[in-house]
Parts: C-alpha cells; sequence; structure tokens
C-alpha cells in the first residue's frame, strides 16, 4: 500500500505490532507505548491497537501545525462491511482520524476463506483503488465530509477482471449483504 500511496506524496507508516483483528475503537490508557522505528517514516508501536497508532502519530509524530492530509487504514484482509464495522481496529484507526480533523479512508480486500486465499486476489486492485480515491480527493472530485470517513471494501476480483468502482450507503448487518455482479462487475445492494 506504502509503495502504491508514494507515487501522490510522503507516506507515513504506523502500525500495532502484531494482529489486531476486532479490537475496535479502543485506546491502551493502563500501559505506556513506545514507537518502534522500523526504517524512515516506518514506524510500528508495540502493544498499540489501530486507534492508538492514530492518536500517538497525530500527537507525537505530527503537530496540528503540519497534520497529515489523510490517513489510510488497512489494507484489512477480509471484508468490514455493515455492523461488523463496530469491531474493527481498521476502521476504527479511521474513525479517530476523522473525530481529530483528518479525512481517512479504512480499506479492506474481501475473499472467502472457503479453500480462497488472499494470495490468489492479491492486494494490486486494493492498492491501484485507493491511490484513485486518494486521488479524487485530492483534486477535489471526491470530497469527504467532515468528521465521516470512507469504508471500502474490494471485492473478490482478480484485477483483470474489474471493470469499476461503486460507492453504497453503509448497510447495518453484514450477514444480510451480499453482492450481485452485473457485466462490468459493479457491486449492487440488494438489501434495498
Amino acid at each position: 500500500m506504502a509503495e502504491a500511496l508514494q507515487t501522490l506524496g510522503e507516506v507515513t507508516i504506523v502500525a500495532p505490532s502484531t494482529e489486531k483483528s476486532a479490537c475496535g475503537h479502543s485506546l491502551t490508557l493502563t500501559k505506556p507505548l513506545h514507537f518502534v522505528a522500523l526504517d524512515t517514516h516506518f514506524y510500528k508501536l508495540e502493544d498499540g491497537t489501530p486507534t492508538d497508532c492514530v492518536f500517538l502519530a497525530l500527537n507525537k509524530i505530527y503537530d496540528e501545525k503540519n497534520p497529515p492530509d489523510i490517513v489510510i487504514s488497512g489494507i484489512n484482509i477480509g471484508a468490514n462491511m455493515g455492523e461488523d464495522i463496530t469491531y474493527s481496529g481498521t476502521a476504527a484507526a479511521a474513525m479517530e482520524a476523522v473525530l481529530q480533523g483528518i479525512p481517512a479512508i479504512a480499506i479492506s480486500q474481501v475473499y472467502h476463506r472457503g479453500g480462497e486465499t488472499i494470495e490468489h486476489y492479491g492486494y494490486t486492485l486494493a492498492q491501484e483503488s485507493i491511490v484513485t480515491l486518494v486521488s479524487k480527493i485530492f483534486e477535489g472530485d471526491f470530497p469527504l465530509p467532515k468528521r465521516k470517513f470512507l469504508n471500502v471494501n474490494i471485492l473478490r476480483f482478480l484485477l483483470k477482471s474489474a471493470k469499476a468502482l461503486k460507492s453504497h450507503v453503509q448497510d447495518t448487518n453484514s450477514m444480510d449483504f451480499m453482492p450481485k455482479y452485473t457485466r462490468t462487475h459493479e457491486a449492487k445492494n440488494t438489501t434495498g
């Protein structure tokens, strides 16, 4: 993801040191947290949550006079749809950014675990999609409202078969959300 976004500007990565699925919008209050610099503009946060990463990055790496232009959270492996986003650390990191006044996108790569692997689909479509969205946001073609983040789920397509991006209002129950695919591979919400 960082390599793809570097075509648009400087990228700083701040990530939890371990997997944090289903941690929601939690902050660590009971122990000190430490950034570990892995490379220039690349940090992990020991024992931190995705929300900790955004909160501390905005307050320790950045400041009010020099905030980031946008926060991108992900690529999450698996869907973040419907009410399930309330459990998502990926979505929570984007939510923390908008609460701090920074535009944000949470991005997830959808796949089904029934014999398929993320390696089969890869991240290329997600990477290209996020660069397209961020470019449109920076150019003013896709404004993000204040205190609202964009939750993006890249569906199960190989890059060569994907034709279009389409946006939907967030559904309430991911179990009821089953996309239909048209010839152009645009997802349509069938829950009404």
